[in-house]
């Protein structure tokens, strides 16, 4: 039910999403996004300072939306990237820029909920980055991801936030939209409960930025 909610929403707004990375965007919204969303920015970041041994190594985009994670993984050198998403829009805006970006070669976009498929191949980093937004049981999303993985997960998770919070809980309520937030706290037990101690948690500066969280597994 939540999985279909969330395909419904993102089905609404890939367009949109997508161009908060693109660009394309009139002046006060890129403005709104810069000022507003650095978050989404510096978890790219981020993202990418935890994946420091890229060239030849094996990816996993769970959440991949439109691929923009997932085709940098390819331009920085990734011999696979495999990227999962619920959203049939999305994954058209992912095949479109891979072939843009002349990396469809070593890019593969599958349409499902990560849960359910048997992907069949292992990887060398599985990222999840503004998934858990979403997520009503994280323990057993980690755990699939963590049982495909040999290195490192990266993951996002939204912190809770006496402002920002209430107002996205009010947007995403409005579009029939599940939420989840997180703190440290919640991050911590989530990570130890499931025996992942080897870890490294981030806050992104700024009320109601995001975790950022690495995960060691080899």
């Amino acid at each position: 039910m939540e999985a279909a909610r969330v395909r419904e929403y993102f089905d609404r707004t890939a367009g949109a999403f997508d161009s908060i990375y693109s660009g394309r965007r009139g002046p006060l919204m890129r403005f709104l996004d810069r000022n507003l969303r650095r978050d989404i920015y510096e978890r790219f970041d981020l993202t990418m300072k935890a994946c420091s041994d890229v060239p030849g190594s094996r990816v996993l985009d769970v959440g991949c939306g439109s691929g923009r994670y997932a085709i940098e993984f390819a331009l920085r050198g990734a011999s696979r990237v495999v990227g999962v998403d619920l959203a049939e829009p999305m994954l058209r805006l992912a095949n479109e820029l891979a072939g843009e970006y002349g990396v469809s070669d070593r890019c593969q976009f599958v349409l499902g909920d990560f849960l359910d498929l048997d992907l069949g191949a292992r990887f060398d980093y599985t990222i999840a980055i503004g998934v858990f937004d979403y997520i009503v049981d994280p323990d057993t999303l980690l755990n699939k991801m963590a049982s495909v993985t040999d290195r490192r997960l990266v993951l996002s998770f939204p912190s809770k936030s006496p402002v920002r919070q209430p107002l996205r809980n009010l947007r995403y309520w409005w579009r029939n939209c599940p939420l989840y937030f997180y703190d440290h706290n919640d991050i911590a037990n989530l990570l130890n409960r499931n025996g992942f101690r080897r870890r490294r948690i981030t806050k992104i500066p700024g009320t109601g930025y995001d975790y950022v969280v690495a995960v060691d597994l080899g």
